[in-house]
């Protein structure tokens, strides 16, 4: 039944990786404002290598180029958001019709006493909702579960490298909201 789709759900695996790096892209444009328009930092390579090497680069010339690359990433962002949601319905759907074909065709084949016991309702119940739940499964549940772990790992190993003095104050925060999480569900 899957088999069939599983280069379409390794692609929308694929893209939900993209989202890492996309979502680490964002603070970027602001990083480069702070640091090279209102610090001492020089203008990334990547960056100077797009102008002349005898431009300066003044306060002016560097809000323009974050504010240009703001909407690059989100032009990029959203270009991503796009192609994952047309991926994602046109697996799931297909996924789903599939499914339900291979469901509907067993329903036909088993006997009238079978029907009789459990009802016509169990039967249509199973065509409409549980396919649902295998296209949220495979498309909806996995792929994106392993992408936020990817992002949350990397994001917190780019604190680390960054400053690792900070990051470990911000990491010590866990530990408490962990236990206050286990706590407050308990009691709830």
């Amino acid at each position: 039944m899957v088999r069939p789709y599983w280069a379409h759900i390794g692609g929308l695996f694929l893209l939900n990786l993209l989202s890492t790096p996309i979502a680490l892209l964002k603070p970027f444009a602001l990083k480069f404002l702070i640091d090279s328009g209102f610090g001492s930092q020089p203008v990334p390579g990547f960056i100077s290598a797009l102008f002349s090497s005898t431009f300066i680069f003044e306060f002016t010339d560097i809000v323009w180029i974050a504010a240009v690359l703001v909407i690059l990433i989100a032009l990029i962002e959203n270009i991503y958001g796009v192609v994952s949601w047309v991926l994602e319905t046109f697996t799931g759907e297909k996924l789903v019709l599939n499914f339900r074909i291979i469901l509907f065709n067993h329903i036909q084949r088993l006997s009238l006493a079978y029907h009789d016991k459990k009802g016509t309702s169990d039967s249509i119940y199973r065509i409409q909702s549980d396919t649902m739940s295998v296209r949220s499964f495979l498309t909806g549940q996995i792929s994106p579960l392993v992408s936020s772990v990817i992002t949350l790992v990397s994001m917190i190993g780019i604190m680390f490298l960054i400053n690792w003095h900070f990051a470990l104050i911000a990491m010590s925060v866990i530990p408490p909201l962990f236990f206050l999480t286990r706590v407050s569900t308990k009691r709830m």
